[in-house]
């Protein structure tokens, strides 16, 4: 019975040692070597077996020894705890170089799938790693490069290769770290530019490990900063030959930068002008009202309406100019200065001044001379009505047409007269104007009064048409008169038959008045000389020449001093209209 138990034990440790050989076959990877000894303990466990068989089935021809059979039993034992022991460390191994091999292959992706082109040189000089991207970047293996040390010095473009032998010979500092850029020639020939970084690499002892480096391929942004450097020179090139002046300040007043126009308007070097500020090129009586402008049109919406101001030079001379001002904001919109634009004015004040003189002259004439006429006329036309009146019955039939003749010249003439005082008082801003509130309803029914007399004399029908519920006006009564007066006289002179229309009407905040004719109308052509001073339209057209071609033009003026509009409208054959309006109120 025992031996029979011995037996079993030793089968059964025989047979577990087989079965954890088994599994060092597939942990460790040396199927010869466990496989022998997994068939060695198999061919113990079938002698056990055949052994127990015999045992069980009462075959005693040879009779198993029992001192053989425990030493039989000892050594399966002493086998399998043998087996049993080493299989955790070869499982610890195995685990160890799984974890080994999912590190390296991290550090591997890692390194192999960076965008820069890669490099570990060791202390010696030579190549450890090259990542995969150098391929990309140079046209070349990363072998090619670790089996020729010299490759990248025969890529370096020759005019960077000298700084590029400077650079792997500083690399021998092993504490500093380097950066520099140079170009390479691909193996295709194409250029690229290369950013170049590298740092000393040291073991967790502290023992140098040789340099890590990264180069980057900067073609595109050096690229980018040629076409900016371009791009600014051609600006600076446009700025500094601009005929105006361009200045900008910060937030204190303190200049910080202006072109070659501005630096020569006043005098100074570009190093001279960016010691001062606004204040120190601006004379005193100037900072109030520019502080004003700033705080209440700059700041408020960004930029200035264009004004004038006077500008001190260097040599102690004031020159007027007209500038604008805009504010400087950074990226965040942060306000961080003003620049102004700057124009000197010096020669348009000399010939505004020139001009006024000049008006003030032909002003000063005009008037002089209309009185030496107007005198004489006024005493001709008071002698012709005395005589007229008294002899006007001794007179006869065929001499009367003369003196009407005479008259109708002199009236004709005192008219011209007094449009070109008129004329010359707008042009000289002395014309006076009593501004009050009316309704002009009344003005056009006056001026029809007057008027339809000379429409019927000459065969005309004359029609008045007034908007109801018209709003006041503002107007000079006297002025707004002339002008009626001044179409309705014009429409009836160039109309030979039908019928002169005066009308108002209410608009949105005007009101409007229109004369309308049957005359022969006026080309397209001529309209733009409708309101020009001494213009008179072409006789061709239909209309008669004769007057001083100021009626009109004195017209335009008067409506523009109340704020208003005046305008025409005709086609050749379908006669004329005329139009003004009047802000309401």
């Amino acid at each position: 019975m025992i031996i029979k138990v011995v037996l079993v034990c030793s089968i059964l440790c025989q047979f577990l040692a087989t079965i954890l050989s088994l599994r060092l076959i597939r942990v460790t990877g040396r199927r010869a070597a466990w496989t022998l000894i997994a068939a060695a303990i198999f061919l113990m466990i079938f002698r056990r077996g055949i052994t127990l068989f015999r045992l069980v089935s009462g075959d005693m021809t040879h009779p198993p020894d029992l001192p053989a059979e425990l030493v039989a039993f000892a050594t399966s034992l002493c086998v399998l705890i043998g087996v049993a022991l080493i299989a955790p460390l070869f499982f610890a191994i195995k685990n160890a170089e799984k974890e080994l091999q999912e590190k390296e292959e991290r550090v591997r992706t890692v390194a192999d799938f960076t965008y820069n082109w890669e490099y570990w040189s060791g202390p010696g000089g030579g190549y450890i790693y090259v990542s995969p991207s150098c391929e990309r970047i140079t046209g070349y293996r990363p072998e090619e490069f670790i089996d020729d040390l010299h490759l990248i010095e025969r890529i370096t473009h020759p005019d960077d290769r000298v700084d590029l032998l400077r650079h792997i010979h500083s690399e021998r500092d092993e504490e500093k770290v380097f950066s520099f850029e140079f170009r390479i020639v691909d193996r295709s020939g194409g250029e690229h530019w290369i950013e170049h970084i590298c740092q000393p690499v040291r073991s967790a002892d502290g023992r140098y490990l040789g340099r890590r480096a990264s180069n980057s391929d900067i073609s595109n942004r050096k690229k980018a900063e040629q076409a900016l450097r371009a791009s600014e020179k051609k600006y600076r090139e446009l700025y500094e030959s601009m005929r105006d002046g361009y200045v900008s300040v910060d937030l204190d007043g303190r200049i910080t930068g202006c072109n070659l126009a501005f630096r020569s308007m006043l005098g100074y070097t570009d190093e001279e002008i960016c010691k001062l500020t606004f204040k120190d090129i601006i004379p005193e009586k100037w900072h109030s009202a520019e502080t004003e402008i700033i705080n209440k049109q700059v700041l408020v919406k960004g930029y200035s309406e264009i004004y004038e101001k006077e500008y001190r030079r260097k040599d102690g001379t004031v020159i007027p100019v007209e500038t604008r001002t805009y504010l400087i904001r950074d990226e965040n919109y942060n306000t961080v200065g003003m620049w102004t634009s700057v124009s000197n004015i010096t020669e348009r004040k000399k010939i505004e001044e020139e001009r006024k003189d000049a008006i003030e002259m032909k002003s000063h004439f005009v008037s002089t001379v209309s009185h030496e006429l107007r005198t004489p006329l006024t005493a001709i036309r008071g002698g012709l009505d005395i005589v007229f009146d008294e002899v006007k019955e001794l007179i006869d039939d065929r001499k009367k047409p003369f003196l009407d003749m005479t008259k109708r010249n002199i009236d004709r003439l005192s008219k011209m007269i007094n449009d070109v005082l008129d004329f010359q008082k707008l042009e000289a801003g002395r014309m006076v104007f009593d501004m009050q509130e009316g309704d002009i309803n009344e003005l056009v029914e006056e001026v029809g009064v007057t008027m339809i007399l000379l429409a019927e004399k000459k065969g005309l029908k004359f029609d008045i048409k007034l908007g109801e519920d018209l709003p006041l006006a503002r107007f000079d009564r006297d002025r707004i008169i002339q002008v009626l007066a001044n179409l309705v006289s014009n429409a009836i002179k160039f109309t030979e038959k039908g019928r002169i229309t005066l009308v108002t009407a209410r608009e949105e905040g005007v009101v409007k008045v229109s004369v309308h004719d049957t005359g022969p109308g006026i080309g397209e052509d001529e309209m733009p000389k409708l309101f020009r001073e001494f213009t008179q339209l072409s006789s061709a057209k239909g209309r008669k020449l004769g007057g001083t071609g100021l009626g009109l033009a004195v017209s335009r003026e008067i409506i523009e001093k109340h704020k208003g509009k005046i305008w025409a409208e005709s086609k050749v054959g379908e006669g004329a209209s005329f139009y003004f309006i009047l802000p309401a109120g």
